[in-house]
C-alpha cells in the first residue's frame, strides 16, 4: 500500500479523517474491527506517512450527539494509547446520531489548510437518533458534501451494506479478515 500511495506529490496536502459509530450495535466485534481500522489508518498515515489524521468515534444521548476525540490532526497517538481510548469510549455507547456527527467532521476538516480532505465514515447500520428523521437528515448531509465538492466522502460499513444507501463512494467488510486488503483498496482509491 505504501508504494502505491507514497509516488503522489499530492499526498503531502492531504488531511484524512475518520469518524467511527459507537452506537449500541456497534457492539463486540464490530466495534473492535472499527478500532482496529482506525489503529491500522494510524500506523500507516499518522505514524509512517505523516499525513495529519483526526480520528473521532460518534454515539448520541436521544438528539444530542455524543462524540470521542481519538486522535486530532496534530496529535501523536501510539496504537496502546487508541486502544485505551476506544475501551473508553465504549461504554458511552448508545444510540447514533449520523448526521450531526457527520457535519461536526465536516466543518472540523474543512478548517485544514491541506488542498485535499478524505472523511472516512466507519458505520454498521442507518442512523437511529436525530431531530426529525434521521435516515433523511444523513441522506442530506452525506448529498451536500458530495454536491459542494469539498470533501472526499467514503463510507466503511462493518458488517452491515446500510452505508450503501448514504455514500456514493463505499465498501463493506463482512469479517475481520477483510478488513485489511478492503481498508487498502478504499485508501487506495482515496488517496490516488
Amino acid at each position: 500500500m505504501f508504494k502505491r500511495i507514497t509516488g503522489h506529490a499530492e499526498l503531502q496536502d492531504t488531511a484524512i479523517a475518520l469518524l467511527s459509530d459507537a452506537s449500541g450495535s456497534m457492539g463486540g466485534s464490530k466495534y473492535k474491527t472499527a478500532a482496529k481500522a482506525c489503529a491500522l489508518c494510524n500506523d500507516a498515515f499518522g505514524v509512517v506517512l505523516h499525513i495529519p489524521l483526526c480520528i473521532v468515534t460518534f454515539t448520541s444521548n436521544g438528539p444530542i450527539p455524543v462524540m470521542g476525540m481519538m486522535k486530532d490532526f496534530n496529535d501523536r497517538v501510539s496504537a496502546d494509547d487508541l486502544a485505551v481510548r476506544f475501551a473508553d469510549f465504549s461504554h458511552k455507547k448508545s444510540g447514533n446520531n449520523d448526521a450531526d456527527s457527520l457535519l461536526w467532521m465536516y466543518h472540523h476538516i474543512l478548517a485544514r489548510k491541506e488542498k485535499r480532505k478524505v472523511i472516512i465514515v466507519l458505520s454498521d447500520g442507518s442512523p437511529a437518533d436525530g431531530h426529525g428523521d434521521p435516515y433523511y437528515a444523513l441522506k442530506q448531509v452525506t448529498e451536500t458534501i458530495e454536491k459542494e465538492k469539498l470533501v472526499d466522502l467514503y463510507g466503511l460499513g462493518i458488517m452491515d451494506r446500510n452505508v450503501e444507501h448514504f455514500y456514493k463512494k463505499h465498501k463493506v467488510i463482512n469479517k475481520i479478515g477483510e478488513l485489511e486488503p478492503t481498508l487498502v483498496d478504499l485508501m487506495g482509491k482515496a488517496l490516488t
